[in-house]
């Protein structure tokens, strides 16, 4: 399928007022299973080699990070929203 582009709608372009604008942060989270350069797995699980379908060498976990977008009004302490 082709799709022909034009260009953005100018009211694509244009701001929103400050209460409608969500805001991003930053996360970090542990990861435990994971390729290194040598393409091995790198675990801290006792995983067999044919199972993981490669080379497994023990490791520590290391820390990832990721940036979050959180919608206006977002609330971390209200359990009850989704």
């Amino acid at each position: 399928m082709n799709i022909d582009v034009t260009h953005v709608p100018d009211e694509y372009k244009r701001s929103v007022t400050k209460e409608l604008r969500g805001s991003i942060t930053e996360v970090s989270y542990p990861v435990g299973n994971y390729i290194n350069s040598s393409r091995q797995l790198v675990t801290n699980q006792n995983i067999c080699p044919k199972e993981a379908g490669r080379e497994t060498v023990q490791g520590d976990a290391i820390t990832k990070k990721c940036n979050i977008y959180l919608p206006p009004g977002y609330d971390k302490n209200d359990t009850e929203t989704k």
